[in-house]
């Protein structure tokens, strides 16, 4: 069974919180904000840790991540 493709409105858990951290860091603060080492230290991890769920929304074009490798 091929599984469904991640859409904003079917987000949760950590995808959905990324997501919002993101879309309120780019409507309230100035400057960089927004870095993966910033996401990390906001939810208390390491960047490591976010990988897959930042390539999972990336690859379904949720976000972009300039200068970094996903796998």
């Amino acid at each position: 069974m091929k599984k469904p493709k991640l859409e904003f409105e079917t987000l949760a858990g950590r995808a959905q919180q990324i997501v919002t951290e993101l879309t309120n860091a780019i409507a309230f603060e100035k400057g960089e904000c927004c870095s993966v080492d910033d996401f990390a230290e906001r939810f208390r991890t390491t960047p490591g840790r976010l990988k897959g769920v930042l390539g999972r929304l990336q690859k379904a074009g949720l976000i972009i991540v300039k200068g970094a490798v996903l796998a």
